[in-house]
């Protein structure tokens, strides 16, 4: 799958913010590999094969490195606990719901990059 955006802001309070930090180390690789498909994605936030199909359980589960006995369970504890307001959509899909707020998008940033290059 092409990038989109070939890149990801991440805060650094993802370290030390509590409620992050009490998941299991394999619950937060995973979603911060749910954020790199939301980004590929044809409609950013989205977690989907392709704008529109979502992924089924075991190509997510081998998309974000995980088994796929496992992938529910992460899942729902990254729902649970509000992680990034990812949430379930009808039909299996996956949304990052604070996609934008936490990955904005700067229509000037291009331009102002190209007069660095």
């Amino acid at each position: 799958m092409p990038s989109r955006r070939p890149w990801l802001r991440l805060y650094t309070a993802w370290r030390t913010d509590p409620r992050v930090q009490s998941l299991p180390a394999e619950v937060r690789a995973a979603f911060i590999n749910l954020l790199c498909l939301a980004g590929e994605s044809g409609r950013p936030g989205y977690v989907e094969e392709s704008p529109g199909k979502p992924f089924g359980h075991k190509a997510l589960a081998h998309a974000i490195n995980v088994h796929p006995a496992a992938l529910n369970r992460i899942l729902d504890t990254l729902i649970e606990h509000d992680v990034g307001g990812l949430t379930r959509l009808d039909g299996g899909g996956l949304l990052v719901g604070k996609w934008g707020s936490n990955q904005p998008v700067d229509p000037l940033a291009q331009e102002r990059m190209l007069r660095y290059r």
